[in-house]
């Protein structure tokens, strides 16, 4: 009897369920480990779609938060599960944690020893044959940093003015880049011979021109307060100053990407940074839901067809 009893012990999972079953379809695995949230989130749609292409089910992988300037003081991998539910992400398509599946699946079905894994040629650089795939070593690229902003009736604003922004749009300015630029389709269109041509003040809002966009629709939408969402300057002082004390002007510090998500996409009204990802994530909500936005240097943007 203790011998049958020892036997259906060892059977089941330390976990006391039953681990999930495998999919002979396959899977798809991919690394977030090329920006902070707004590019992550962006990697995490396409990799969703592209997994449904393929038929093979997606494991979700851990947000990375790149927390230098507050404690811990290093990168942190944050569940999917932390600020989103996985549930509902079944109706679209099939989907399992990547922690469950490295730690119920992968040492059955996928050992080490025989892992395979893709990267640009770029990455391969980096492992020490100068050939495979690094797929424990991971850096992340220059953060795109962006401003944005919202009231009550809320306005809200996406902007950039960080170092690595200003590289990269410096790129307009010397013909490196065309109007197809980081995420612009959003606001010049998805069809790079009929695109809107891209400027600085949509790419790179100065000052002068977040104030001017700030005055039209503080006053269109007669809002009471601003909320500003950057990891960068966020000017709240000049704001200020702009409407003489008459308006609210809120920044969370330090910033929390999705408490600023979440703000932006229930606010009344939204101004976004048209190369940014970050200001791609909360249009996307507000095109669904029906609510208003707008771009730095284009205050009335085109409607266009879903990238997807």
């Amino acid at each position: 009897m203790m011998g049958a009893l020892g036997l259906l012990l060892l059977l089941l999972p330390a976990s006391g369920s039953a681990a999930p079953a495998w999919d002979p379809a396959g899977y798809l695995l991919y690394c977030p480990c090329m920006g902070r949230f707004g590019n992550q989130a962006d990697h995490f749609l396409g990799s969703l779609v592209f997994a449904k292409t393929l038929n093979r089910t997606l494991a979700v992988p851990p947000w990375i938060e790149y927390r230098h300037h507050r404690p811990p003081y290093t990168n942190l991998h944050v569940s999917y599960k932390e600020y989103f539910k996985l549930e509902p992400l079944l109706e679209y398509h099939r989907v399992i944690s990547l922690e469950d599946f490295m730690e119920r699946l992968a040492p059955i079905h996928w050992p080490p020893g025989k892992r395979v894994a893709y990267c640009f040629e770029v990455a391969a650089q980096r492992s020490s044959d100068k050939r495979t795939c690094p797929m424990k070593v991971s850096t992340i690229r220059a953060p795109c940093s962006c401003p944005t902003w919202s009231s009550s009736p809320v306005s809200s604003l996406r902007g950039a003015s960080a170092p690595a922004q200003k590289n990269a749009c410096n790129m307009l300015k010397d013909g490196t880049a065309g109007s197809h630029f980081m995420a612009s389709p959003q606001c010049v269109g998805y069809d790079r011979n009929n695109a809107a041509p891209l400027t600085m003040d949509m790419c790179l809002p100065d000052l002068k021109e977040i104030k001017r966009a700030l005055k039209l629709w503080v006053k269109k939408v007669e809002a009471k307060s601003v909320y500003i969402a950057t990891d960068s300057e966020s000017h709240t002082t000049e704001i200020q100053q702009l409407f003489k004390g008459k308006i609210k002007v809120v920044n969370l510090q330090p910033e929390v990407a999705q408490i600023d998500l979440y703000i932006l996409g229930q606010s009344d009204y939204f101004i976004g940074n048209c190369v940014s990802s970050f200001t791609a994530f909360v249009k996307r909500e507000r095109d669904v839901h029906g609510r208003p936005s707008s771009f730095f240097g284009m205050d009335h943007p085109p409607r266009l067809r879903d990238e997807f």
